[in-house]
């Protein structure tokens, strides 16, 4: 739950629907929700069930780089004709350019996503939108150059 927790988006209050009760599970589930800064807010009822409404209020910290936290550009950059890859492969910043060649392009970021220090991208410059997609000859060579990356 705590990794979860971490995805959602910080910048915005995150409320919760907790079920009423002293049963140990409900107890510990509690515990958990306060330890992550989550407050009670009030008693509601959901479906005849009594439930506790808790909030965490945003805050801002800094989010990480995952997809996630950015999927609307992510499903407009999966598009071929807004895809970075294709649409601007001579990019300006090159601090994290590993390797880049007529298939393939090897970038690094730091840092990486919730407690990763960075990560590597291997990243074909012919648009797929699924791995599944690539012809089987393209993605055994595609696959030999995320084995040498990693």
């Amino acid at each position: 739950m705590t990794v979860a927790l971490r995805q959602l988006n910080t910048n915005n209050d995150i409320s919760i629907n907790l079920p009423v009760g002293e049963s140990t599970p409900l107890r510990s589930d509690r515990r958990h929700y306060d330890n992550n800064g989550f407050g009670f807010v009030k008693e509601i009822n959901v479906d005849g069930c009594p439930m506790a409404e808790l909030v965490r209020k945003a805050d801002d910290n800094k989010r990480g780089k995952s997809f996630h936290y950015r999927y609307p550009k992510f499903i407009k950059e999966s598009k071929q004709e807004t895809c970075p890859c294709i649409t601007e492969p001579e990019h300006d910043d090159k601090s994290g350019d590993i390797l880049m060649n007529d298939r393939y392009w090897v970038h690094g970021e730091y840092p990486g996503q919730g407690r990763l220090f960075g990560k590597l991208c291997v990243i074909p410059l012919k648009h797929y939108f699924h791995f599944e997609d690539m012809p089987e000859e393209e993605a055994v060579a595609f696959m030999q150059e995320v084995k040498c990356v990693g």
